[in-house]
């Protein structure tokens, strides 16, 4: 980089710390793949620096910078916390025993396909048995109260 280019980067990168962006966020926004083609660095980096990290986007105001900016970074960290355990409650495994319970007319459709099928028939072979049951009922329900 040039004398000018990094004085220009420099004041670039002094006015959006003065907004509030912490320099760990202003290299995350910045880490992007360089164009085949660079003719000035400075000039790339001023660019980046403009359309990535807009100091009127700073995530802690600059009036905040004391107290205010480690205020700021609890309700951050309290926010990932929030998604983090949001994120683990829907990646839990759903128990089936648990809710209003099974549907009896499916109950006994399974329990009528069980009987049907070879010993060792697999699961999806029950649950298509059940379903052709279900619907052959439901389409003729005296067919059901058998």
């Amino acid at each position: 980089m040039d004398a000018a280019g990094a004085r220009a980067v420099g004041a670039l990168l002094a006015e959006r710390l003065a907004a509030g962006w912490r320099p760990e966020q202003i290299r995350a926004a910045m880490s992007g793949r360089l164009p085949e083609d660079v003719g000035r660095m400075s000039s790339l980096v001023a660019a980046r620096l403009r359309i990535n990290v807009d100091p009127a986007l700073a995530p802690a105001p600059a009036s905040s910078a004391g107290a205010g900016a480690a205020s700021a970074r609890a309700a951050e960290d309290a926010l990932w916390e929030a998604r983090r355990r949001r994120s683990e409650a829907l990646a839990a495994p759903v128990r089936r025993d648990e809710g209003p319970g099974e549907d009896p007319l499916w109950a006994r459709a399974r329990a009528e396909a069980q009987r049907s099928l070879p010993a060792g028939a697999g699961p999806m072979a029950l649950a298509r048995a059940a379903a052709g049951l279900m619907a052959r009922w439901l389409a003729d329900p005296a067919g059901a109260a058998v």
